[in-house]
């Protein structure tokens, strides 16, 4: 399971990366969370294991997603943001975007399973 999750943060680092290329303030940072968003939906497995160094965070996994946190700190600071609010910022995007992930993942097994009609009120 951690090879799979440094697989998927290393990935995810490069996407970001790549999105990144050629922009600039919040043209990078929408760029960025698109990636993020593009990679969970196209790797929904990857992206599952990658959730699990919240949980059994090791050294290899601290270091790669430091380097995630030096590509958003690199954007916010650009719109001189501070480094405390960019802290802030950069964990509530990435929880915001994680949960709409899971969202995407529940809502696809209620449409393959048919549970349509438990979850009616959405």
């Amino acid at each position: 399971m951690t090879k799979l999750m440094l697989y998927g943060w290393r990935h995810m680092e490069e996407r970001m990366l790549e999105a990144a290329v050629g922009v600039s303030r919040y043209d990078a940072w929408e760029a960025i969370c698109r990636a993020f968003y593009d990679y969970t939906t196209e790797n929904p497995g990857v992206f599952s294991a990658m959730l699990w160094y919240n949980k059994y965070q090791n050294n290899e996994a601290e270091k790669v997603t430091k380097r995630l946190f030096a590509i958003c700190s690199k954007i916010t600071s650009s719109l001189h943001i501070s480094e405390e609010n960019c802290n802030h910022l950069i964990r509530t995007f990435r929880a915001f975007l994680e949960n709409f992930h899971c969202w995407l993942i529940t809502m696809h097994l209620a449409i393959r399973c048919r549970w349509r009609t438990t979850l009616s009120f959405l």
